[in-house]
């Protein structure tokens, strides 16, 4: 009976190591939830992980034995029951922007709290005002180069920042057919952001680009984009329209994918449809201030590009020119920064390193 109640009592403690925080968990679109669903589905029997959710698209709650997701409304209500039922949670685990306030700061208070950074703000001035609740945390994660180097601008120290980008797997690379395709898929939610985003970058260089086709993946709200397509009269641009239930068929029936910002804001710190092309064997075209431009340009696995619109429309001929030689990259550049495999053993690497020290 002892040694029961020493098993049970440890795997009690054991689920009560790591616990995710998020806002609008989705992982059917989102690709910060995606990351989460990957930790928390990996670290189950480990770590005991569970995740902790307040989506402003959801209404009431479900609490699960593990994962506990809440309207918006409810989850603020709640949070100090939920604060106290979390008490001993070994780690906890923020998965937000470097802006956010509500969770970071109450959670930075426990001296056990990551956060990682995986969505952007465009106003560096909440940043700012957020640098010592950044400076208390344990650890900050975070996904792009510009981000790390902003957290060295706000002291804090190098061995507490650690840049672990999102994993994907490498799939059997497919030659697709005739004409030369771009495949966009980062639509933003609303129809406000096209302009950020590069969408009328893209329809303004497609109509100077008849000979390629444009393919754009748009997950709700496609009215405002047809009508902006039907306006420019260009003739070679798709909208796939709703939920795409095989996103890896769209990759692999694409040249290349695009990546179009126009801000260093514009887009996620690491935009997971990049990975999947290049983990597709498809290269990419990603303007300048996307945050994976730097990595693009190093490892040759696409083209870099100004957002204006000859800017695109000579990266279009380049990448035509030479797309072997983009092409042979793709897979090789996954394999050497966006590992899935080496993304869960980072993760498992540096809650060890935590748990242990706090032990």
């Amino acid at each position: 009976m002892s040694q029961q109640k020493n098993n049970t009592d440890a795997l009690a403690s054991r689920r009560r190591n790591v616990t995710y925080w998020a806002f609008n968990y989705v992982p059917k679109w989102e690709a910060a939830s995606m990351e989460i669903r990957l930790l928390a589905e990996s670290f189950r029997d480990r770590f005991g992980a569970g995740i902790i959710s307040f989506d402003q698209h959801r209404h009431g709650m479900d609490l699960q034995t593990q994962d506990r997701h809440l309207s918006l409304l409810l989850g603020m209500i709640s949070l100090p029951m939920l604060m106290w039922s979390t008490r001993d949670v070994g780690i906890n685990h923020v998965f937000a922007s470097a802006g956010e306030t509500r969770l970071t700061r109450l959670l930075a208070a426990r001296g056990n709290t990551i956060l990682t950074i995986a969505k952007d703000n465009p106003w560096l001035d909440r940043i700012e005002k957020n640098a010592a609740a950044l400076r208390s945390l344990r650890c900050v994660v975070v996904e792009s180069e510009r981000h790390r180097d902003l957290m060295m601008q706000l002291g804090l120290p190098a061995e507490r920042v650690k840049l672990i980008y999102p994993g994907v797997e490498c799939a059997p690379v497919r030659a697709p057919n005739d004409p030369f395709t771009i495949l966009f898929a980062t639509s933003p939610l609303q129809k406000y952001g096209l302009l950020s985003r590069g969408v009328h970058l893209m329809i303004a260089a497609a109509a100077r680009l008849p000979e390629i086709q444009f393919r754009f993946v748009w997950r709700k709200n496609a009215g405002s984009i047809r009508a902006l397509v039907h306006e420019s009269g260009a003739k070679n641009i798709e909208i796939l329209s709703g939920f795409v239930e095989d996103m890896s068929a769209q990759y692999d029936a694409a040249h290349a994918t695009i990546l179009p910002a126009l801000s260093e804001t514009s887009l996620k710190p690491c935009p997971h449809s990049g990975l999947l092309s290049l983990a597709h064997g498809k290269p990419l075209l990603i303007s300048r201030p996307t945050s994976l431009a730097g990595v693009v340009e190093r490892e040759r696995c696409g083209v870099v590009f100004e957002p204006t619109i000859p800017g695109l429309c000579n990266a279009v001929r380049v990448l035509q020119a030479s797309y072997s030689d983009f092409q042979r990259n793709a897979q090789p550049t996954v394999q050497a920064h966006f590992s899935k495999a080496a993304f869960i053993e980072r993760y498992a690497d540096l809650y060890d390193k935590l748990l242990s020290a706090a032990n």
